[in-house]
């Protein structure tokens, strides 16, 4: 009974993570080219824990900067099919400012929105490929929740349990679209229960 509650848990906190995905994170993943290994694993990963992959609204922004019509558009559409964050925190905190300045004419603005974002709990994790951002989360202290993908990728598999629960002898595991309902053992149940067939 506890390790079926103990799984349970695992998976009622996955189901609720929300992970930030850096733009860079977005391009690899969604661009014409093939997916590293590690990416493949992960993003399998994170469906398997059923975490929520979102976007922040300025990471759109980026991408409309693109000065290629055609691969804007390409990568517009794909960006609209992952949950944007809600009404996003601004970095307004006066110890976040005084630890992370922005430099004029960089992305510094939006690195900086993003780790807000897990600075404020507005977000579990942040993925990146940025190293400055990971350097920037040093010294923030939130480093232990912003991930280069091979991180990400040994940080969440350890969240999926190792073991299945022990099926006992003489019965076997299988997926209820599998079974057959003429089979004699539901008759009782059958008789039992009206609605059971549907």
């Amino acid at each position: 009974m506890v390790s079926v509650i103990t799984d349970y848990r695992i998976s009622f906190h996955c189901y609720f993570m929300r992970i930030l995905i850096d733009t860079n994170i977005f391009i690899y993943r969604e661009a014409d080219q093939v997916l590293t290994e590690k990416q493949q694993i992960l993003s399998r990963i994170l469906h398997e824990i059923g975490a929520i992959q979102i976007v922040h609204p300025l990471s759109v922004s980026e991408l409309k900067k693109n000065s290629n019509p055609e691969k804007k558009k390409i990568m517009l559409s794909k960006i609209r099919a992952y949950p944007l964050l809600d009404s996003p925190p601004e970095p307004i905190d006066d110890a976040f400012s005084a630890t992370i300045t922005a430099k004029p004419r960089t992305n510094d603005e939006v690195d900086n929105a993003l780790l807000y974002c897990v600075y404020r709990d507005a977000v579990d994790y942040l993925i990146t490929e940025d190293r400055k951002i990971i350097s920037k989360a040093v010294r923030l202290g939130i480093d232990s929740r912003v991930f280069l993908i091979s991180d990400a990728l040994e940080f969440f598999s350890k969240l999926i349990p190792s073991e299945k629960p022990v099926t006992p002898p003489g019965v076997e595991e299988d997926y209820i679209y599998n079974l057959n309902l003429a089979d004699p053992i539901f008759n009782t149940l059958k008789e039992d229960y009206e609605e059971f067939e549907r």
